[in-house]
């Protein structure tokens, strides 16, 4: 599995009256420079936990479809993109 991935995400959250969320979902897409493609499907909870399955893949990903993996967000670029960390469940 690639260490680095670029991905394009559409994420729903779900936040308390005062701002605090609760939890969401969320779809993740990439392809990579050798045009191998990537979809991952996610939840996350109040704790900032990140659980996301790699529902379909081509190339390089597709022997890890069905692959889970955790992780949390860990920080934010100056453009606006995200980064997370993830690890294999």
């Amino acid at each position: 599995m690639p260490r680095v991935v670029g991905a394009t995400c559409y994420n729903s959250v779900v936040t308390d009256p005062s701002g605090v969320m609760l939890g969401g979902v969320g779809v993740c897409e990439s392809v990579d420079p050798n045009g191998d493609v990537s979809l991952y499907s996610a939840t996350f909870g109040k704790n900032g936990v990140y659980n996301a399955t790699l529902t379909q893949g081509t190339g390089v990903y597709a022997e890890y479809v069905g692959v889970q993996v955790t992780g949390a967000f860990i920080g934010q670029l100056p453009y606006g993109s995200g980064i997370y960390h993830l690890t294999p469940k």
